[in-house]
């Protein structure tokens, strides 16, 4: 008995201190006061230091559990790689299988937030090609595109037969256009038009004709004076023109002398003289400069006069008449065939000889409208509406018919190239994936994230077995130190 309650006491003692220790690792889960002292060993340990224990497990745990080289390596091991492949395969035969459009099938994928992603693909895509289309290497290619395609095709017309058949065809429309009546109508609304415009002209007519074109014509006048003065004596020489010089002399003489006066007068004598002297005056050189010196003044003065004051100064009837003779002028000119071949093939000739002006010409052209078009703002909203238009006609396709091309070389090129993208992805950047994660920080805030009372119960779980050890270990120890306690007192 001596020894027997010693032994007794001391397991108790040695139980109940290994199960209170136990308990205060997790309880309380709170600091407790009693009027206004803290209780001492509240809260327990665990509550107490729960994040420190939680930031050193996660640093554990990241550094030398689940590291970002051995998680890389389990990554790109064998198994990893062949289930990766057998996935994309089992993949792309499901999707060959169904019926779904490939809009459904990414539905499926994406759920809510499909539209999201379709209009930031449209929006991203469309960007795309137009940025490319704005680059000035792309726009010198497609103005050198256009501008080879337009000089291939221009010479090709100027040699081929083409060209003859448009002639023809040019010439035979044109006749036909003049027999019918209605170009007549529109060449005389056309002249009379411009006759209008005139009317309203306030430049003067040195300002419409150049410079050149008027010296010229002054140049010639006073070079050629014989020439005019042999043609205004030929005009005085035309039994016409006499007969109305004479005429004009009667009614001078009569005006100025009366009839009774202008009985005892020969008019026809007196004109016959005048139109002598008028001769032998033109005939001396000096009198011939004189008059083309007269002539250029004249003319200077007229071509100092604004066009409208000129062209409203000529009656309506003589402007009438001179645009209906301008008009059947055009009209006789064009109805007749070898006038239209003979002007057609002017035009011809013209434009052969503006050869290289005229490719110059439009290559300017092709090279300012290439930058206009793909530089303005309609062309960046066009391309975005065939961006959705395109990416709305693949979408509807089925998806079988899409991936049933997958079976071609070039599909399987293209499996190819998505798994060894994939695996790429894999071997280079895993390391920095994973260490974007953040390992230690992931399990630190999932610690974090338990109540005290959850991570109590789930260490209890773990190793209630140990615990309950360690428990019955302080009674054997107790028990152990009540049997030497006696022993010693001997």
């Amino acid at each position: 008995m001596k020894f027997l309650v010693p032994v007794v006491i001391g397991a108790v003692i040695g139980y109940i201190t290994n199960w209170l220790a136990i308990k205060m690792l997790f309880r309380p889960y709170e600091e407790k006061r009693i009027f206004g002292i803290k209780i001492p060993f509240t809260p327990g340990l665990i509550p107490k230091e729960r994040f420190r224990i939680a930031r050193s497990v996660g640093e554990t745990v990241g550094t030398h559990l689940l590291s970002s080289d051995m998680l890389a390596e389990a990554l790109q091991s064998e198994g990893v790689n062949k289930h990766i492949r057998v996935w994309i395969h089992e993949k792309i035969a499901s999707i060959k299988e169904s019926n779904l459009t490939i809009e459904e099938q990414l539905k499926k994928v994406s759920g809510d937030d499909y539209e999201k992603i379709r209009a930031l693909v449209n929006d991203k895509t469309s960007d795309y090609i137009y940025n490319l289309l704005k680059k000035e290497e792309f726009q010198r290619l497609l103005s050198e595109n256009l501008k080879g395609s337009f000089e291939n095709s221009y010479d090709e017309f100027l040699k081929g037969d083409k060209l003859s058949h448009l002639k023809d065809k040019i010439s035979d429309f044109i006749g036909e256009t003049t027999s019918s009546g209605n170009l007549s109508e529109k060449i005389e609304m056309v002249i009379l038009d411009k006759v209008k415009d005139l009317e309203l002209d306030e430049r003067n007519i040195n300002e419409v004709i150049p410079s050149v074109v008027i010296n010229t014509a002054k140049v010639y006048i006073y070079n050629h004076s014989g020439e005019i003065t042999e043609a205004i004596k030929d005009i005085m020489n035309q039994e016409e023109s006499q007969l109305k010089f004479k005429n004009a002399v009667i009614n001078l003489i009569e005006l100025n002398f009366g009839k009774m006066i202008s009985m005892f007068m020969n008019p026809e004598m007196i004109a016959s003289k005048i139109l002598v002297f008028a001769e032998n005056y033109l005939a001396k050189e000096e009198n011939q400069k004189n008059i083309s010196v007269m002539l250029i003044n004249s003319m200077d003065k007229l071509l100092n006069k604004k066009i409208c004051d000129v062209v409203s100064s000529i009656p309506y009837e003589t402007k009438s008449q001179v645009v209906s003779e301008i008009k059947n002028f055009i009209v006789n000119y064009l109805n007749d065939k070898s006038m239209r071949v003979m002007l057609i093939n002017s035009i011809e000739d013209k434009i052969r000889e503006k050869d290289v002006v005229i490719k110059g010409a439009v290559s300017e052209i092709i090279d300012r409208k290439v930058i206009e078009v793909i530089n303005s703002e309609k062309t960046g909203i066009e391309i975005k509406n065939l961006t959705e238009k395109g990416i709305n006609v693949l979408l509807n396709k089925p998806s079988a018919i899409v991936f049933e091309k997958l079976e071609t070389p070039i599909g399987n090129r293209l499996v190819n190239v998505l798994r060894d993208n994939v695996f790429s992805l894999i071997n280079k950047k895993s390391t920095d994936i994973i260490e974007l994660l953040d390992i230690p920080k992931i399990v630190e805030d999932r610690i974090n994230s338990f109540d005290v009372e959850f991570a109590e119960k789930l260490i209890l779980d773990i190793a209630s077995k140990e615990l309950r050890a360690i428990t019955w270990l302080g009674a054997l120890l107790g028990g152990i130190i009540g049997i030497i306690t006696p022993l010693l007192q001997f």
